[in-house]
């Protein structure tokens, strides 16, 4: 564990809040704009997050059972993917993967990435009040790191938790939001040494 640090955002995919958000509040919250957190100079991922983390698996973490995730193309040039399993349900469990065009690119873009999806999900929540602790993992790739905090959005509390990871040139992450109790850091951590022997 290389350190721990709270932020103003949980770092999850906009599209996935603003989807729990719109599926519990029955009203219709404008969202963020869609930000992927990817390496910049980035290239089309190869990597298939629905297999990174199974629908067995998000299920396990998450306390619920999945049915087979919605996978889509991310990022402004559609080079990345992601895997929403219970999409417009009170459980929101996404994996999201993108590739840099080399490890020393998502090296070099690893914090401007996190920062970029940090800002945008605060702003484009300008009335949740968001709590979240994010610590800096080693042992997990080359960069790691887990967070777990929640948000109060329209009077309910939306909690989750997320573990994001850079090995060579590709970037994975996944987390779940829910209505109920949100993972735990170590099921999170679990989940990705499994993850992680899946990426090349």
């Amino acid at each position: 564990m290389i350190g721990m640090r709270t932020t103003l955002a949980l770092v999850l995919t906009a599209s996935v809040l603003a989807a729990l958000a719109g599926c519990t509040t029955g009203g219709n919250p404008t969202p963020p704009p869609t930000t992927t957190p990817t390496p910049t100079a980035s290239a089309a991922t190869t990597l298939d997050p629905c297999q990174l983390v199974t629908a067995a698996e998000a299920s396990v973490i998450a306390g619920v059972t999945f049915g087979p995730g919605l996978e889509e193309t991310t990022g402004s040039n559609d080079t990345g993917k992601r895997c929403t399993y219970g999409a417009q349900t009170k459980n929101v469990f996404f994996v999201q993967v993108g590739s840099a065009a080399s490890a020393s690119a998502a090296q070099a873009a690893w914090a401007t990435e996190e920062a970029e999806v940090d800002a945008n999900l605060a702003s484009g929540f300008g009335g949740a009040n968001i709590q979240v602790v994010k610590t800096d993992l080693t042992g997990y790739g080359d960069k790691a790191a887990v967070g777990t905090g929640s948000a109060v959005l329209d009077g309910q509390t939306i909690s989750g938790g997320d573990f994001y990871l850079l090995k060579g040139p590709n970037f994975l992450a996944f987390g779940d939001l829910t209505l109920g109790t949100p993972p735990t850091a170590e099921a999170l951590e679990a989940q990705a040494t499994i993850s992680l022997g899946r990426m090349p």
